[in-house]
């Protein structure tokens, strides 16, 4: 029987969860990749009291299916790397955080014989205290676009739907909520370094409503075809605010370690207004999240 060969860029929490479910499939070996090439080992992945040790693939040819994992200040680097190395008519589905189609403009024209797909991850993975990923009950991998997906997507959809893998042609629609969800979120969670996420609604909560008013104001000017309801995106925030209350937010945990941030792609799109001064606190946030 024919072995689906499925790639994986991007060696952190949410590669870790793909290459977790991928393994469940018959008849389905995983590459990862990372900065220095092909991994040869993953890290132990936890469901409920289950470890489950994954093995990579090292014999086969190159996967033409790939998940793009990357965090968006390395997501150019990363996929060209890889483009290069792919045949002509493979996939990659990006679902890194943020508004990153500006980072794609030339690498579509440099790559016009692959294809890249969108897509957004709902579902929670964190780090083990001792090591390794814990995967979240709930949550979503979604992607899609208005082409039928390939047989590969197809038998990962048919094989995976019931974890919650899902093909949508409203997978732009859904980015577009997804980053403003974030930008509200990761902004306040960053720059208060909040050590749970229920404290930006606790403690911050006019200046989370404000921000949130900003943040839909200058994703209607970016995109001048989504005009969402704000009352629904405001319930939707809540709602994950109240999933997630006890996780530390994963920008705050960033600028607590003295990491790089994802602010570039989140709050850093204010510089894409016309009048970035007409939302003086996302420009003020930013401000504070970038010194």
């Amino acid at each position: 029987m024919t072995q689906n060969v499925i790639g994986i860029l991007g060696p952190g929490a949410v590669g870790h969860l793909l290459a977790y479910f991928f393994h469940r499939l018959p008849h389905t070996v995983i590459q990862m990749r990372g900065r220095q090439g092909r991994l040869t080992s993953a890290q132990p992945i936890s469901e409920g009291d289950e470890i489950t040790n994954i093995p990579l693939d090292q014999d086969s040819q190159l996967a033409t299916l790939w998940f793009c994992c990357l965090k968006t200040y390395h997501l150019v680097d990363g996929l060209r790397g890889l483009l290069q190395d792919l045949k002509a008519g493979s996939e990659v589905v990006i679902l890194s955080n943020g508004y990153v189609e500006p980072l794609l403009y030339d690498l579509r024209c440099e790559y016009p014989q692959i294809i890249l797909r969108k897509g957004l991850v709902t579902r929670g993975v964190r780090l083990a205290a001792e090591g390794g990923y814990i995967v979240g009950a709930q949550g979503q991998v979604i992607w899609g676009d208005r082409r039928p997906p390939s047989a590969i997507e197809q038998s990962l959809l048919n094989g995976l739907g019931a974890q919650g893998f899902v093909w949508s042609e409203e997978t732009c629609r859904l980015r577009r909520e997804k980053w403003f969800y974030n930008t509200c979120l990761n902004t306040m969670c960053g720059v208060y370094r909040l050590q749970r996420n229920s404290l930006a609604l606790s403690d911050h909560r006019d200046e989370l409503e404000a921000l949130a008013s900003e943040v839909l104001a200058l994703a209607q000017e970016l995109w001048l075809d989504w005009q969402p309801v704000q009352k629904d995106l405001w319930k939707n925030l809540l709602g994950l605010i109240a999933r997630t209350a006890d996780n530390e937010n994963s920008m705050a945990a960033d600028v607590r370690l003295g990491r790089q941030t994802e602010a570039s792609a989140l709050s850093g799109m204010v510089y894409s207004a016309k009048d970035p001064q007409r939302y003086g606190l996302l420009l003020a946030f930013d401000q504070k999240l970038r010194v």
